[in-house]
């Protein structure tokens, strides 16, 4: 087994806009850092430093422009649309903006994702159950997303994230909203 579960050497990530007058903001700028298996690791910055911007890359939702990085010893820059799709089935991130979809309610969500992580459907109830009791989503169960508190929709992502039981889970501001 390899000593470290994230290695990322060298990334960086520039965002253009501007249609006319192209304006480019540097989000990062050769970024190193490795965390070990096992290790719980916080990036702490101002706004705008690139916290979001580096989860999104290590999740695979952003490419970064140069560098590598390797999660649980794959590394992103050799893979192919399988071989993410397996590594991604070994990840979770958990946003503090959750967005569901409105008229679904927090079972048919959770059952959703869980499908979408290919949860057979025997495990699928029972991880979908076992996050409703766990985050105090009982008596919300059959409410409409848009029904509910900011608190509660927190509550209801950070439970998704859980239900494939990731090896490596990315939370990006998952207290905002909560009591």
């Amino acid at each position: 087994m390899k000593e470290y579960a994230i290695e990322i050497k060298g990334v960086s990530k520039t965002f253009k806009s501007g249609v006319f007058k192209k304006k480019y903001t540097r989000a990062l700028s050769n970024i190193n850092l490795s965390i070990k298996y096992g290790e719980i690791f916080g990036l702490l910055g101002p706004n705008g430093a690139g916290k979001t911007t580096l989860l999104n890359i290590l999740s695979s939702q952003l490419i970064p422009d140069s560098g590598k990085i390797t999660i649980l010893g794959k590394t992103l820059n050799d893979l192919n649309f399988t071989g993410l799709s397996k590594l991604k089935s070994r990840l979770n991130m958990c946003s503090g903006n959750p967005n569901f979809p409105w008229s679904l309610n927090v079972e048919e969500i959770l059952k959703f994702y869980a499908m979408l992580y290919g949860c057979n459907r025997l495990k699928r109830d029972d991880m979908v159950n076992k996050y409703i009791n766990a985050f105090g989503l009982k008596k919300y169960r059959y409410e409409k997303y848009d029904r509910l508190s900011s608190g509660t929709k927190q509550k209801l992502a950070l439970a998704k994230s859980l239900l494939n039981e990731p090896e490596i889970l990315f939370l990006d501001e998952p207290t905002i909203g909560l009591d």
